[in-house]
């Protein structure tokens, strides 16, 4: 019942959401402000920061009143690099920007565009729209222009006309199309050579000219009212100066691109070393080997969060490694964020105050399809310690790589802490921090398994 009310909420919004731009009051700047980081603008709704990421990308923050603005956790930009930036504040307009891009504000009515050595690259068409459901942008298309991004969808390259889900969720069987798959992006890429990524990571929509064909509408249920701009000359450049803000992800270790043998699942030991034979015996090559959740139990159902050898399949793991090590073959294990109430690490964890609560403070058990369960709750530096422990261990031991798998939301209706998890959906996977410290920590106990 909790989900439709939502959902009709959802809905009902988006059309008001659609339609309220026709009735929107006039908006017009009160204030400018060069700051040292920023062009502030105060407006008689709220303000706006321009703030400079690089020559080529510019992020634009909506400030309203009773809102707060989660951290961005996208952007790794320097924020100690001095970027030259110009600034013309005339009668009607104020100008603003980089070597490369410059934004154009015409104070009343407010209207913000946005330029490329001259070039127009987009406009804003009402840009922030939000009632208190839904919060959103709306931005003008021209009409040659097609675009890219989103995420993964099997709808071909130029994703325009259609309205995009922003959910991270399987499409199983999929065929000539699927709308939703597996990782969304809320990042479009325009023929016109800019990207326009918005910074919020809860549920919700792209449209890109379905419902409007000139209209770019981006919709959330709450979180960061932010997006960035970047562009170029050049594809190759347009990338690149994108990845400068976001940042690359480390090299993985050399194994790691070469082939690896995976199945649902590796039942036994002797399955394992089996395989790895029968792949040496025909000459094909293999650098590893995934063991997927027949590890720590024997059935699909029932066992998540034992994260201990099943040593009724599996009696001498240590050795098995060793022996696969001694064939040039390394050793990947699954771990998953889930405690089933009925594993062998639940009461341990409940005790510790490892998981997930409920309003009473205790453990939020709920049924999935694994088992019933609770979650760890891995924004605790308890919770990261305890989970970090069990890595160490294993890896010590002779496991060479880790898959960490269902770390995005799957359907629990819960709060987290104030907010809903539609707000926080795709942010349990985003945890940067822990995943920066255990790639440090793993680092650290065993240089060759980064290398």
């Amino acid at each position: 019942m909790q989900q439709k009310f939502f959902w009709g909420t959802f809905i009902v919004s988006i059309l008001v959401l659609a339609g309220c731009h026709c009735h929107q009051e006039e908006r017009y700047v009160t204030e400018v402000e060069q700051r040292d980081s920023c062009l502030y603008l105060q407006t008689n709704e709220f303000g706006i920061c321009f703030r400079p990421l690089s020559n080529h990308a510019i992020e634009v923050e909506y400030l309203i009143d009773g809102h707060i603005n989660p951290p961005s956790y996208a952007l790794v930009h320097d924020k100690k690099a001095h970027i030259s930036t110009f600034f013309h504040n005339d009668e009607d307009i104020v100008s603003y920007g980089t070597g490369s891009i410059t934004v154009k504000i015409q104070k009343s009515p407010l209207h913000i565009s946005y330029y490329r050595d001259g070039r127009l690259l987009f406009a804003e068409e009402q840009g922030l729209v939000m009632n208190d459901s839904v919060k959103g942008f709306r931005m003008r298309l021209e009409d040659d222009e097609k675009l890219m991004g989103g995420g993964e969808r099997v709808l071909g390259m130029d994703r325009r006309g259609n309205r995009l889900r922003l959910y991270n969720q399987a499409s199983y069987g999929y065929g000539t199309k699927a709308e939703l798959m597996y990782y969304s992006m809320p990042i479009v890429m325009s023929s016109h050579k800019y990207m326009l990524l918005f910074d919020n990571t809860t549920d919700g929509y792209m449209d890109l000219g379905k419902t409007e064909h000139d209209i770019l509408q981006f919709e959330s249920v709450g979180g960061r009212l932010s997006y960035v701009v970047t562009a170029s000359d050049s594809w190759q450049t347009l990338t690149e100066n994108y990845i400068c803000i976001t940042g690359k992800q480390p090299m993985p270790p050399r194994w790691a691109l070469g082939n690896i043998s995976s199945r649902m699942g590796y039942r036994s030991q002797k399955q394992v070393e089996d395989v790895v034979d029968l792949y040496q015996k025909h000459d094909f090559p293999l650098d590893g080997i995934v063991l997927d959740l027949y590890w720590f139990g024997p059935d699909l159902k029932g066992h998540m969060g034992n994260l201990e050898w099943d040593k009724n399949a599996f009696p001498m793991p240590e050795q098995m490694m060793q022996r696969l090590h001694n064939k040039g073959v390394k050793t990947i294990l699954i771990t998953e964020p889930f405690v089933l109430e009925k594993s062998a690490k639940f009461k341990e964890c409940a005790v510790q105050n490892l998981l997930g609560t409920d309003s009473l403070g205790q453990p939020y058990i709920y049924d999935f399809y694994f088992g019933t369960t609770a979650l760890l709750d891995i924004f605790k530096p308890a919770t990261k310690d305890w989970f970090w422990s069990v890595y160490k261990k294993h890896t010590l031991s002779g496991v060479d790589g880790w898959w960490g798998d269902l770390g995005s939301r799957r359907y629990i209706r819960m709060r987290f802490n104030t907010l809903m998890d539609q707000q926080i959906y795709c942010i349990m996977f985003m945890d940067m921090s822990g995943l920066k410290r255990f790639m440090k920590a793993i680092s650290v106990i065993s240089p060759t398994r980064v290398q």
